[in-house]
């Protein structure tokens, strides 16, 4: 009977270790997004959904949809896929490199052209998907047992629209 007893202690606490890991949480970001490119200098806001993955205690995946708005005719829609190393900094404060790939869906509206032709008139609107790559700097603090805030700072490479993401977010862990 002793050994059932230590058998399933150990179980209980092996679970009980288990559960960072695996430990899934969701939530939402706020952003400014000043343009790094001198050709477009402006900032865009911004604001998305993140779905987190804890994989180890240290790695975590992280994906993100993210929506910035439009200002002088340009917007973005982002899907990325981002790893975090997280390090602990203080009991409820931890910091995490990022880095991460996707894709970025880029609308510009340059407006109408003045070009008139038969009676039809031409637009200067473009679309186009490009290769999304992202490094930076992250930041969260335990609210609750459940709830994490979050600063992020990132470089964020799209072909001809790179730009420095400064994001607030929330989460609640499940």
């Amino acid at each position: 009977m002793k050994k059932i007893f230590t058998l399933l202690f150990v179980a209980i606490m092996a679970i009980g270790a288990y559960a960072q890991r695996g430990q899934m949480a969701a939530g939402f970001t706020l952003m400014a997004v000043p343009s790094l490119e001198s050709h477009y200098s402006s900032t865009n806001f911004g604001f998305g959904g993140k779905f987190q993955y804890t994989l180890t205690d240290k790695i975590r995946l992280e994906g993100d949809i993210d929506y910035i708005t439009k200002n002088k005719g340009m917007s973005q829609f982002d899907l990325i896929a981002n790893a975090h190393y997280m390090f602990k900094v203080a009991p409820r404060f931890n910091m995490y490199p990022i880095v991460g790939l996707g894709y970025a869906h880029l609308n510009y509206d340059g407006g109408d052209i003045d070009i008139d032709i038969d009676g039809v008139e031409f637009h200067s609107d473009n679309s186009e998907g490009r290769f999304l790559f992202n490094a930076g700097l992250g930041f969260e603090y335990e609210l609750t047992r459940n709830l994490v805030g979050s600063f992020e700072v990132k470089y964020q490479y799209v072909d001809d629209w790179s730009k420095l993401p400064i994001a607030f977010g929330i989460a609640y862990r499940f």
